[in-house]
């Protein structure tokens, strides 16, 4: 457990009330389970469970449109046992594994669960799942069923991935997908095998674009959710350590005696 101060605009939408315009997430919990990544935010009234994957599905929203990964259309309603909610995807239209999503009977055990109320949302990225409640409502239940839920995900055929990023940062999609590595080591590796002219042209091609990504990641707030949001500071950590490498390689080096 440890102390933040997160916004999230997501979480934004279950607040009317004027105190509520930038809600900030006080409390991080997070836990390694079945080889997933569980993290759960939480202030006075909201709570926000995460549980990470590599899924092979075109992010979408149920309950809520995403207000931090991709521009969302409402693409129709899904019914639940007695209650309909409402769908978002980018465009407006529900694909074949949306569809197919959306009627997996772990969709229907988590939302028949927990009865969404306004603002709260379940959503569906490749890189993870996220479900927005209230912090009353947080339970060892509910985080389980979302475990449930992201195991019964068709995993990522990486060689097929769409690139997903934030509207005003769509021209950088090839660069994101050869050069956004989350993983540590597959990011060292590849940095190391590349030539300097490789990383000279990576570098010319992102370094002009650090400012804006940097003050748009800084108006998210410390942990922002979502694919689009991860592939950023990703492609920004490439940046940092491909700086290092260069300067590693330029500098003399002295034979040992």
């Amino acid at each position: 457990m440890s102390s933040v101060n997160s916004y999230d605009a997501n979480a934004a939408r279950q607040i009317a009330s004027p105190q509520g315009e930038r809600p900030m997430y006080t409390n991080r919990l997070v836990v390694s389970y079945a080889s997933r990544k569980i993290q759960i935010l939480a202030n006075e009234e909201l709570g926000c469970v995460s549980v990470s994957g590599d899924f092979d599905v075109s992010p979408f929203t149920i309950n809520a449109g995403d207000r931090i990964g991709f521009k969302s259309v409402f693409a129709g309603d899904v019914r639940m046992g007695p209650r309909e909610y409402a769908v978002f995807t980018k465009d407006g239209r529900l694909t074949a594994s949306q569809r197919n999503t959306l009627h997996f009977a772990e969709v229907a055990t988590l939302i028949r669960s927990h009865r969404f109320r306004t603002g709260e949302a379940l959503h569906f990225y490749r890189n993870g799942l996220i479900l927005y409640v209230r912090k009353e409502d947080l339970s060892s239940e509910l985080v389980f069923l979302l475990l449930a839920l992201a195991n019964s995900m068709p995993p990522e055929d990486s060689g097929s991935a769409e690139i997903e990023l934030p509207p005003e940062f769509s021209h950088l999609e090839n660069l994101t997908r050869d050069w956004a590595i989350g993983d540590d080591v597959v990011r060292t590796d590849k940095i190391d095998d590349a030539s300097e002219s490789q990383l000279k042209e990576f570098l010319a091609l992102v370094e002009p674009e650090l400012g804006a990504i940097n003050s748009y990641l800084e108006r998210l707030g410390e942990y922002p959710p979502g694919e689009a949001v991860a592939n950023l500071a990703n492609l920004i950590e490439t940046a940092l350590e491909v700086k290092d490498a260069l300067m590693l390689r330029s500098a003399p080096r002295h034979p040992l005696p």
